[in-house]
């Protein structure tokens, strides 16, 4: 089982890394001027902002449909133990809002949107449904930034959530204004 599911993973961030290159023409900004950042997404996408989540794109109409997060935080990213987070905070988070988690994930560091981040990746079941969550962080000098894709636990939903975080993290810049410019 876990050695499908990291094959899982890895074909999912290939297809979403092949996508981001072919999808880089039409794209919408986004922009956070209440956290300073701005980045992409396709256009037909919606996104919104929560203090306590940062932005929310919205990859569907439908609750169910994928989502990504991205939410800075202006620290030292070298202030912050990613490693524990995501092998505790994040894991119980996760495990507290699940009736099952099938697959509790490993922590590991991996290439999205040509950054290598820290990040964990679990598969859990909600009224019978399964759901994926990939959690990773981009640990600056000045700041840090949580990305977090959840979506259904099937191919093409895991496979457009992650290309749409590729895409959000290889074009977040911390400056909300960096694509007016």
């Amino acid at each position: 089982m876990k050695k499908a599911f990291s094959m899982i993973v890895l074909l999912a961030l290939a297809l979403g890394i092949a996508a981001l290159a072919e999808d880089a023409v039409a794209m919408r900004i986004v922009t956070c001027p209440e956290q300073d950042f701005s980045t992409l997404c396709k256009p037909e996408y919606d996104y919104s902002f929560t203090p306590d989540g940062g932005v929310l794109i919205e990859l569907g109409p439908n609750a169910a449909d994928p989502t990504v997060q991205v939410f800075k935080t202006d620290a030292p990213g070298a202030d912050f133990d990613a490693e524990y987070y995501l092998s505790n905070v994040y894991r119980r988070q996760v495990s507290d809002s699940a009736d099952q988690v099938v697959n509790p994930g490993e922590y590991t560091i991996i290439t999205l949107g040509g950054k290598e981040l820290p990040a964990i990746m679990m598969l859990y079941l909600v009224e019978g449904e399964s759901r994926y969550c990939l959690c990773a962080y981009d640990l600056q000098a000045d700041y840090f930034v949580r990305y977090e894709a959840r979506c259904p636990g099937t191919d093409i939903p895991i496979e457009e959530a992650l290309t749409a975080l590729a895409v959000a993290v290889g074009n977040f810049h911390p400056d909300a204004d960096y694509y007016s410019h």
